[in-house]
């Protein structure tokens, strides 16, 4: 089955406020939107057209709706020129924790949290996607937020290629995607980072543990990676994009085994 990469450009209006699953608003926010947070985002207008519910059932188990695009969504990232990691108090609704006997008492109805979040370089947020339906490439024009429902985002390019067009021989490359750790065998420039793997059992609530990823995540200024056996270099599209920071970055690397093609 033919695969494609969807590569979009963002603006972005707000910072983005991303925590860590099961953490409380007041832990530090995560650098960047986990692979699964990039599947809702895309799968948002594409199964709302469809009226698919906020609940669904994969395997008699409740999940979040995206799960029905895991088999369309073979690999998902983001990437960014630069972040700057801040926090904030905000003003929050108890209602929903407190006992019954403490509802008529409105001092309790609110109180004050912290909360982090990112606001990055130019307002600009690059996501990365290989699919198997071409069709999602319209629907990426539909993404409207990422992170909470706040962090509202504008679509200004989408650039849609076949996958096996853009698989390079490199094994060294700079980019300004985070990039499975299993990739790479050294990244310059980055720090390492946990996140939510693109897997069912992640979007629906399983009696597992959620089940993470280390991933290499850029710094302020991009990092420059050497690819290990596991790992291959794909070169953007960049002649098709709007951003002169993704020309200056022209590549991501990416697990080998969400190609679809081989590759030496």
């Amino acid at each position: 089955m033919s695969r494609y990469a969807l590569l979009v450009e963002l603006e972005v209006f707000s910072e983005v406020s991303i925590g860590p699953p099961l953490i409380g608003p007041a832990s530090p926010p995560m650098p960047a939107p986990p692979p699964t947070m990039l599947l809702g985002a895309l799968a948002y207008p594409y199964l709302r057209e469809r009226g698919v519910p906020d609940v669904v059932y994969v395997d008699g188990k409740p999940c979040s709706p995206a799960a029905k695009m895991i088999e369309k969504v073979h690999y998902a990232s983001a990437g960014f020129y630069g972040r700057v990691e801040q926090r904030t108090l905000e003003r929050v609704i108890q209602t929903f924790y407190l006992r019954k006997q403490h509802l008529p008492d409105l001092k309790k109805l609110w109180g004050v949290a912290q909360r982090g979040f990112t606001s990055y370089a130019d307002d600009r947020l690059y996501l990365f996607y290989i699919v198997s339906d071409f069709e999602l490439a319209r629907y990426a024009y539909g993404i409207t937020r990422v992170g909470r429902k706040e962090s509202i985002v504008v679509v200004r390019n989408v650039v849609a290629k076949p996958l096996e067009e853009l698989v390079s021989s490199e094994r060294d490359g700079s980019t300004i995607f985070y990039t499975p750790k299993d990739c790479a065998k050294l990244c310059e420039g980055s720090f390492e980072f946990k996140m939510s793997k693109l897997y069912k059992n992640n979007l629906c609530k399983a009696a597992k543990p959620e089940i993470l990823e280390e991933y290499y995540v850029p710094g302020f200024d991009g990092m420059r990676c050497r690819a290990s056996e596991k790992g291959a270099f794909l070169r953007l599209p960049v002649d098709e994009v709007e951003d002169d920071v993704l020309r200056d970055y022209p590549m991501i690397l990416i697990p080998k085994d969400v190609l679809g093609v081989q590759v030496a």
